[in-house]
């Protein structure tokens, strides 16, 4: 089992929640974030240079079974590629175990399989 962080900014939100919904990812967290990317914290806008660590982003995190994260990272992928250029990070990391606390399911990494 993988877990999926993305990093994107505000106005993407709708876009990638409708793409991951659209390919039966309904089950995330959004957080708000702030932070500077990797560009030492100063971001170029077209119009006015600000400073990136006051730059709100929004944390998309998912549960994915292993045989779905080409698929999830795809729906990413095409959910922010359009409009303006936009700083968008994902991460992808393992997880040992989910335990779902109301119905006690449980998921271990090696059955590649997410608790939904």
């Amino acid at each position: 089992m993988k877990v999926v962080i993305a990093y994107i900014p505000p106005e993407l939100l709708a876009s990638v929640k409708q793409a991951l919904i659209a390919r039966g990812r309904s089950s995330m967290s959004v957080k708000e974030a702030q932070g500077s990317g990797c560009n030492d914290g100063v971001c170029i806008d077209p119009e006015v240079l600000i400073d990136a660590n006051d730059r709100k982003v929004m944390r998309v995190e998912l549960g994915v079974a292993e045989r779905e994260l080409d698929e999830v990272l795809d729906a990413l992928r095409a959910a922010v590629r359009f409009g303006r250029e936009a700083e968008v990070t994902v991460y992808v990391q393992e997880a040992a175990r989910a335990v779902r606390i109301r119905t006690s399911e449980e998921c271990a990494a090696d059955r590649h399989e997410a608790v939904t």
